[in-house]
């Protein structure tokens, strides 16, 4: 009986990350807060990024802040979810990153 050679073998998903990317200077973001169960959150998007430099931001966001947070996918890009009513501190971190807004 032969063995079945598993030296080959790949466990898991490859997943890619296939959505669009875009310089920052050439599309708007926008801000907002909301209520969710009850809870503020600051939700602002949409960013055409790739995800993983959206992470950086989020926990740069995050950690000054002193918040919980997460990034959502929608509409080929990414929104950022982040709890409490931090509007204007996380637009002013975000116009930092050349990030630019509608209002």
């Amino acid at each position: 009986m032969d063995r079945l050679d598993l030296s080959k073998l790949e466990i898991g998903a490859k997943l890619e990350n296939k959505q669009d990317t875009q310089d920052r200077t050439t599309y708007n973001i926008w801000i907002n807060t909301q209520k969710k169960s009850g809870k503020d959150i600051t939700i602002c998007g949409i960013f055409y990024e790739d995800k993983d430099s959206l992470e950086m931001i989020l926990k740069e966001i995050k950690k000054s802040l002193a918040t919980g947070g997460c990034i959502k996918s929608q509409n080929n890009g990414y929104t950022l979810e982040i709890q409490g009513n931090h509007l204007d501190k996380t637009k002013n971190i975000l116009k930092n990153k050349n990030f630019r807004f509608k209002k």
